[in-house]
């Protein structure tokens, strides 16, 4: 009995993720989901609506994407600098409750 050859199907190469190199040394790859939602707490924590909170956290989660693309891996804090500085030109009040959540937390 012949086996049959089968032709292994290629998929275009995907850029790589970019990774996140956290405090502690671990890694992981970078989530838009994770910025995007502390981004939006800070954002409600300044009593904004859920609606300006959505878009702004968006607009804040475009703009870190765009300042890291190409990188093959970020600091953790690096991620934060640029997060709070795009979010402080947006929205001082809401960039005061991101840089100092962790103050609190």
């Amino acid at each position: 009995m012949a086996l049959k050859k089968t032709r292994e199907k290629h998929e275009p190469e995907k850029p790589p993720a970019v990774v996140v190199v956290k405090r502690r040394g671990r890694f992981e790859p970078f989530d838009g989901k994770k910025l995007f939602a502390s981004v939006y707490h800070a954002c409600r924590d300044a009593r904004m609506d859920e609606e300006s909170a959505e878009t702004i956290s968006a607009k804040v989660l475009a703009r870190v994407e765009a300042a890291i693309a190409g990188k093959g891996q970020v600091e953790s804090i690096e991620l934060f600098r640029i997060a709070t500085r795009e979010l402080l030109t947006i929205n001082g009040e809401a960039g005061f409750q991101y840089e100092h959540h962790l103050d609190v937390a």
